[in-house]
């Protein structure tokens, strides 16, 4: 993954972030938000990693404010839908048990071997990347029309997934 600076991405959980969107998509079959799994990501000061599973909320307004406040935050995913909510404990007993998923793709420019997006010591450059930008939104572009018009799906989610790519949901 590309280093972005904290807060970059802190502004970007807090203040750009679609949570609206996802939540209404999350819950267009009718499925309480609660019933969603949540996973959290982030860095401490020293670099080690944290992450958190298992994180249940209301809305997207207690979402936003749960991820921008996790430490070092530097990505959150979403997860299944359970019958008896998320709660680790019932779920590890199976007293809570999945029932649906969102269809997700991650378009990662850095998984496309014809782009050359490293820097001179080797590591994977922001500047690169963001010139190749077009090409993320042209997977995005493609991938919704065949999503849209072979398979018939009418509501889709895409987001911009931390400089590398876009996520389609």
């Amino acid at each position: 993954p590309l280093p972005m600076s904290r807060t970059l991405l802190r502004n970007y959980y807090a203040n750009l972030y679609p949570y609206e969107q996802l939540v209404r998509l999350l819950t267009r079959n009718g499925d309480a938000v609660t019933n969603c799994e949540f996973a959290i990501e982030g860095k401490t000061d020293t670099g080690d990693k944290l992450y958190k599973r298992y994180v249940s909320v209301r809305g997207p307004s207690e979402l936003r404010d749960v991820v921008s406040r996790f430490r070092g935050v530097t990505a959150f995913h979403f997860g299944a839908f359970y019958d008896n909510g998320v709660d680790k404990e019932r779920i590890q007993a199976g007293e809570s048990v999945a029932t649906r998923r969102v269809l997700s793709f991650d378009v990662d420019l850095t998984d496309l071997e014809f782009l050359d997006l490293e820097d001179a010591d080797g590591r994977v450059s922001a500047e690169k990347c963001d010139k190749a930008y077009p090409v993320s939104a042209a997977a995005a572009y493609i991938l919704r029309n065949v999503l849209e018009k072979a398979f018939g799906f009418t509501e889709l989610l895409i987001v911009y997934s931390g400089r590398r790519g876009v996520h389609v949901h």
